[in-house]
C-alpha cells in the first residue's frame, strides 16, 4: 500500500521533471535562436544595455553611409575642378602665344576665338558638375545693389565706391560666391515715379518693382565690369547704361547698401513711410540691408539694418576717404556669413550635437567668373599679359579648392575610421550580452536533457512499483 509519504515522493519527482523539461527547453531555445536574451524576463538590466548598443551600431551604419555619400559628392567636385584646371592651362598658353609680339592682330583674334571657347566651357563645366542634382561648382548666387543717395554732393564717396570695389569683391570670390552687383547713383529728391522721395512706395510691399523703376538724373547701374572700368568714376556720372537696379531670377541672397552723408534720417524711408514700415517691406523680401552713413548720424537707420539682418556703418568722417576699409571690412563680414550658411552639412556620426556633424564647403565657385578670369582676354599683346596673372590667380584657386577638397576628404575617412571601430565595439559589447555562450549552453542543455531523463524514468519506476504493490495485495 502506498503511504503518504510515497505520495510525496512522487508529487516531489513530478516537480523536478517539470523544472528539469523547463530548464531544458529553455536552453534548447537559447541554442537554436543563438541570444542568452530574448525577451525581458531573460535579464531587464542586461537587454536594456544591449538594446541602446543596438540603436547605436544601426545608426553609426547609417552615419557611415552618409559618409560614403559625402566623399563621393566630393570625388565629383574634384574631378570638375580637374577638367577646369586642364581648360585654364590651355588659356594660359593661348595667352603666352598671343602675348608674343611676333603675330599680328589679325591672328590674335583667332587665338581668342579659342580663349574664348575655352572660357565658355568652364562655365559649362562648373553647371554640370553636380552629384545627386546638387550643384558642386556653380555657387550660391549674391546679388548686392548699392544706392548711394547724392542730394548733398557725393562726388568723393562715389569716386572711392567704385576705385574700391576690389575690397568689396575679393571675400566673396574668396568664399565661393556668385557675387553679382549693381551701382545706383540718386538723388533722393528726384523720383521720378510718385514725385515724391526716394524708395517712397517700398513699404507698400512692392520693394523689387520700385527699385527696377527707379530713374534719375544721375541714375546708373553698372555691371561690374564697368564699375572697375579704368573711367570707372567718370563713367557713374554718365547715363548711358540704364538707369534701374534689379536682382537676378535665381539670385539666392540679396542685400541692399544704402550710402549717404545726410543727417535726416528720411532719406531711406521718405514722403509718410514711417522706419518700421520700410524695414517689414524689406524683410518680407529677403533683402538684407547695411547703412553707410557719412557722419555718423545712424538714427532710424538701425530700426531698417537690425530688422533685415544688416549693419550700421559709420565711415567716421565727412570727406569719404574712409570708405576703403569700410568696404573691405562689410565685404568680409557678409561674404563669410553667407558662406556659413551654405556649406553642406553631413551626419557623420550618431550623436545629436555638432560634434556628430561636419559641415563640406561646398559649393565651390569654378565658374570663370569665380576664378577672375571674367573680361579677360587675348585680344592684343598687352591684353594677354595682363590675362597671364589672372590664369595664375586662377590656378592658384582652383589648387586652393582641390587642397580644401583633400582635407574634407581625408577628415571624412578618419570619421569613417572612427565610426567603423566603434561600430565593432559596440557589436562586439552587444554580441558578449545578448548572444549565447554555446559552449556553456550546450553542456547546460545536456545536463537538463539528463536530469529530464532521469526524473521521467524514476518517475515512470515510481508509478510500477505502485502497480506492482495493488498486484501483489489481490493476488
Amino acid at each position: 500500500m502506498m503511504t503518504a509519504g510515497g505520495f510525496n515522493v512522487t508529487k516531489s519527482m513530478r516537480l523536478h521533471l517539470g523544472a528539469a523539461a523547463t530548464r531544458h527547453s529553455s536552453s534548447v531555445q537559447r541554442t537554436s535562436s543563438g541570444l542568452r536574451i530574448e525577451k525581458a524576463a531573460d535579464d531587464s538590466a542586461a537587454l536594456a544595455v544591449a538594446e541602446g548598443l543596438k540603436t547605436s551600431s544601426l545608426s553609426k551604419q547609417q552615419a557611415m553611409r552618409n559618409i560614403n555619400d559625402a566623399l563621393s559628392a566630393l570625388d565629383a567636385a574634384d574631378g570638375g575642378l580637374t577638367t577646369i584646371s586642364d581648360l585654364v592651362k590651355r588659356m594660359r598658353e593661348l595667352a603666352i602665344q598671343s602675348a608674343s609680339e611676333t603675330l599680328s592682330n589679325s591672328e590674335r583674334a583667332y587665338v581668342q576665338e579659342e580663349y574664348r571657347h575655352t572660357m565658355h566651357e568652364i562655365n559649362v563645366t562648373s553647371t554640370r558638375t553636380k552629384w545627386n542634382d546638387k550643384d558642386l561648382l556653380t555657387p550660391t548666387q549674391v546679388d548686392i545693389g548699392f544706392i548711394v543717395d547724392n542730394t548733398f554732393a557725393m562726388d568723393q564717396e562715389i569716386t572711392e565706391l567704385v576705385d574700391h570695389m576690389d575690397e568689396f569683391r575679393d571675400p566673396f570670390t574668396a568664399n565661393g560666391l556668385n557675387l553679382g552687383m549693381g551701382l545706383l547713383i540718386a538723388n533722393h529728391s528726384s523720383d521720378a515715379i510718385d514725385d515724391t522721395t526716394q524708395l517712397a512706395d517700398i513699404a507698400d510691399g512692392d520693394f523689387d518693382g520700385e527699385l527696377a523703376s527707379l530713374s534719375t538724373a544721375s541714375g546708373l547701374v553698372d555691371p561690374w565690369l564697368s564699375m572697375t572700368d579704368a573711367a570707372g568714376a567718370t563713367a557713374v556720372a554718365g547715363t548711358t547704361e540704364p538707369d534701374e537696379l534689379s536682382w537676378r531670377a535665381d539670385s539666392e541672397k540679396k542685400v541692399l547698401v544704402y550710402i549717404g552723408n545726410s543727417v535726416r534720417e528720411n532719406t531711406f524711408s521718405p514722403g509718410l513711410s514711417s522706419q518700421s514700415l520700410v524695414a517689414d517691406a524689406l524683410e518680407d523680401e529677403d533683402v538684407e540691408v547695411h547703412v553707410i552713413n557719412e557722419l555718423g548720424n545712424s538714427g532710424d537707420y538701425t530700426t531698417i539694418t537690425s530688422q533685415t539682418g544688416g549693419q550700421y556703418w559709420d565711415i567716421g568722417d565727412s570727406t569719404g576717404s574712409n570708405i576703403e576699409s569700410v568696404l573691405s571690412a562689410m565685404g568680409t563680414q557678409i561674404a563669410e556669413t553667407i558662406s556659413a550658411d551654405v556649406g553642406w552639412d553631413v551626419q557623420v556620426s550618431d550623436g545629436a550635437d555638432g560634434n556628430s556633424r561636419m559641415t563640406l564647403q561646398l559649393p565651390l565657385n569654378g565658374s570663370a567668373a569665380g576664378l577672375g578670369l571674367d573680361g579677360t582676354n587675348v585680344l592684343t599683346a598687352k591684353d594677354a599679359q595682363a590675362a597671364l596673372d589672372k590664369l595664375d590667380v586662377a590656378l592658384d584657386r582652383i589648387n586652393q579648392g582641390r587642397s580644401t577638397i583633400a582635407s574634407q576628404q581625408n577628415r571624412l575617412q578618419f570619421s569613417m575610421d572612427t565610426e567603423q571601430a566603434a561600430l565593432e565595439s559596440n557589436q562586439s559589447g552587444e554580441s558578449l550580452i545578448r548572444d549565447v555562450d554555446f559552449a556553456f549552453e550546450t553542456a547546460e542543455m545536456m545536463k537538463f536533457k539528463i536530469q529530464e531523463d532521469s526524473a521521467t524514468a524514476m518517475l515512470s519506476q515510481a508509478h510500477s512499483m505502485g502497480q506492482q504493490a495493488i498486484r501483489t495485495l489481490l493476488g
